[in-house]
């Protein structure tokens, strides 16, 4: 995960957890502008593998972002990554998934969940390609 230095320069890991089912990272950021009402933004970075059982990798985030909301009320919190099959509102329905467009295919596997209704719209775009530019002679 990268935190831009203009936008904060004072990130630290408050959480992290590596398995074969799943992976994240949760990183507290206190941004130089930040409306009044939000203390702080807590983002987790998130990939469950396919081959994951979905029931598995949510139990182990559920525990996380729980102690995070608890301990930061007024902040943002932004849950976002690869879930493949795995959808984070069937174990917590009060987050949002602000992408409604197909990400790789036809499939909506890249999510982005946050405890804001509509802080966040995603839009589709062409896919980025590698062009290979060969030198003129």
């Amino acid at each position: 995960m990268y935190v831009h230095n203009n936008w904060c320069n004072n990130g630290i890991i408050i959480d992290h957890h590596c398995s074969p089912d799943l992976e994240f990272m949760s990183v507290k950021c206190c941004p130089f502008f930040l409306p009044r009402e939000l203390t702080v933004v807590i983002v987790t970075a998130v990939y469950i593998p396919p081959q994951a059982n979905v029931n598995t990798p949510l139990s182990l985030l559920l525990d996380p972002i729980n102690h995070q909301q608890q301990a930061h009320p007024g902040g943002v919190h932004i849950v976002a990554g690869d879930f493949n099959k795995a959808k984070l509102k069937s174990v917590l329905p009060k987050f949002y998934q602000h992408v409604k467009c197909p990400t790789r295919g036809k499939n909506t596997l890249d999510h982005v969940y946050s405890n804001i209704k509509h802080a966040y719209r995603a839009i589709p775009l062409p896919h980025l390609a590698c062009q290979i530019i060969s030198p003129c002679y």
